[in-house]
């Protein structure tokens, strides 16, 4: 039951994505509150994506993006960012896992002063993690791989739906 419900939630989250910008951007205009609304209605949809994400592909992310003995992907109501930084303080992050990292890190240019988005994106025992040493900055080396590697399979993934339909 749980993989047929699975495949619903993503089939209606593709069917539901162009109506719903669509609709919001609508709201928008009729509500005149500008594009305040739309970054807080699509802030509140990213961020129920990540959480979606990261306990839907728990065990994918535990593999490709932490070494033995880290802290695991996949935890109730956690965004992915929160786990890598949780394991990147840790040291526990693959290759794979700090190029993840340096590119949370990059696309939240505003936190850079902050420690980086995944230092300030972990909850759940904060302090903890807080009371460690902040890790450094990630080497642009582990970034550039990544976002190679991300946008090769990205664009091989569009390639191959398209050959199948």
């Amino acid at each position: 039951m749980g993989i047929i419900l699975f495949i619903v939630s993503v089939l209606l989250n593709i069917l539901l994505s162009i109506p719903a910008l669509i609709h919001t951007i609508a709201g928008s205009i009729r509500y005149k509150s500008k594009f305040a609304y739309i970054d807080s209605a699509f802030m509140r949809g990213a961020k129920a994506l990540d959480i979606f994400g990261n306990v839907a592909y728990g065990t994918l992310l535990n593999d490709l993006f932490i070494k033995k003995g880290g802290y695991h992907f996949g935890q109730g109501t956690e965004k992915i960012s929160s786990a890598a930084g949780k394991n990147w303080i840790l040291g526990k992050l693959t290759p794979l896992g700090l190029g993840l990292t340096g590119t949370l890190n990059l696309i939240d240019f505003k936190n850079w002063k902050n420690g980086g988005h995944c230092w300030t994106a972990i909850e759940g025992g904060r302090e903890h993690y807080h009371s460690l040493r902040w890790p450094g900055t990630i080497k642009w080396y582990y970034t550039f791989s990544f976002l190679i590697i991300s946008t090769t399979l990205l664009y091989l993934l569009f390639r191959l739906l398209i050959w199948i339909f």
